[in-house]
């Protein structure tokens, strides 16, 4: 005997992501989670006289995507972030980690006090504002289900007009980690990973466990791929990233995230038609970013898993979102149809965006 279920998607095509991804007919939601993954045959037994039943019709379910990078825009007002979040979902997002200032903060928490916040928020403070965050207490993980404290963000050596100094560097990365933050430190090539790998063993014992991250990698040797996978530490790449593919090689920990802002074109990047569609609104697109690692040779299920699960583990957060599983949170995106059987993943469209077992997105026509 099956309790009733709020909303059942049936008549699609579900893929956990998970280790083994498994293939199912149909998932049931009950109290935000997902309560059963089932054929659509046993999921009538979930339908009650109450229960919503989204009729699929072939369409493709996946865990929500993660954006470990954001740019999410619209600004400090309630209104405009809120529009700007809801743009975010329109492309599958349904977590975002946001680098964020005191009054873009208050405003996200005040969407999710009064229940209007599309989406899940992981806050990255600047590392400027380590002192403040210190002296309040706050530590990665405090807040709530939908909008929490997740890391302190640290520019590249060179980076914030010069300001950051190998020195500064090394002494924000020892005090944040003594005062319990995750850190996205960025670094872009080899040398400055090598450099930042440094000083991330140099302040724990233990990089990857803290789930600390290198944020914005464009190229690596396959050295450095393997020392990232033998550390754990997560690498957070853009779309289009040269490094997808020997990360991958390497079976290192590997992220999607962030994306050039509008205007960047492939003259500077010659990264083509995929880089644009990322960046024509200025916001990361997953698909976009799952396509080019898929023509850099990585495989469209291991392209999708650094898309969900692989944002889920940046944040800690894997045994919450990032696959489908019972008990897991009801964190969907529904595509138009197979990225598996499309020429190009990044012409697949998203029909539906789901948090929390609530529709936040629907296009179905």
């Amino acid at each position: 005997m099956h309790a009733d279920a709020d909303v059942v998607l049936t008549g699609g095509e579900v893929h956990t992501l998970g280790e083994s991804d498994e293939t199912h007919d149909a998932v049931a939601v009950r109290g935000g989670r997902i309560a059963r993954l089932d054929s659509d045959y046993e999921m009538q037994f979930s339908v009650g006289v109450e229960t919503d039943v989204i009729d699929l019709d072939g369409r493709v379910v996946l865990p929500g995507f993660v954006d470990v990078d954001a740019a999410v825009g619209g600004g400090g007002t309630r209104r405009s972030l809120r529009a700007a979040a809801r743009r975010t979902t329109e492309r599958g997002v349904t977590t975002v980690h946001d680098r964020v200032e005191g009054e873009r903060a208050a405003a996200y928490r005040e969407l999710d006090a009064d229940g209007t916040l599309p989406l899940r928020v992981a806050f990255d403070y600047g590392y400027e504002a380590l002192d403040a965050v210190e002296t309040l207490g706050a530590r990665t993980g405090h807040g709530s289900d939908r909008a929490w404290t997740g890391a302190l963000a640290v520019p590249a050596v060179g980076d914030d007009e010069g300001e950051i100094t190998p020195a500064i560097r090394r002494d924000v990365l020892r005090r944040a980690d003594e005062a319990g933050f995750r850190i996205a430190a960025r670094a872009a090539d080899s040398a400055s990973v090598a450099s930042l790998l440094d000083d991330y063993e140099r302040a724990t014992a233990d990089p990857g466990g803290a789930r600390h991250r290198v944020v914005g990698v464009e190229a690596v040797t396959p050295a450095i791929a393997t020392r990232l996978a033998e550390t754990g530490v997560v690498t957070v790449v853009p779309p289009g990233s040269e490094a997808i593919d020997t990360l991958f090689s390497a079976d290192a920990r590997v992220a999607f995230g962030g994306s050039r802002s509008a205007g960047e074109g492939e003259s500077d990047d010659g990264r083509g038609k995929d880089s644009e569609r990322a960046s024509e609104r200025g916001a990361y697109d997953p698909l976009a970013a799952a396509d080019a690692a898929v023509e850099r040779g990585v495989g469209t299920t291991d392209a999708l898993r650094a898309a969900t699960d692989g944002g889920a583990y940046a944040g800690g957060d894997e045994a919450r979102y990032g696959t489908l599983a019972v008990g897991g949170a009801a964190d969907l995106v529904v595509l138009d149809r197979s990225p598996w059987a499309a020429e190009s993943i990044a012409d697949v469209g998203v029909a539906m965006t789901v948090v929390d077992g609530e529709v936040v997105h629907d296009a179905r026509q």
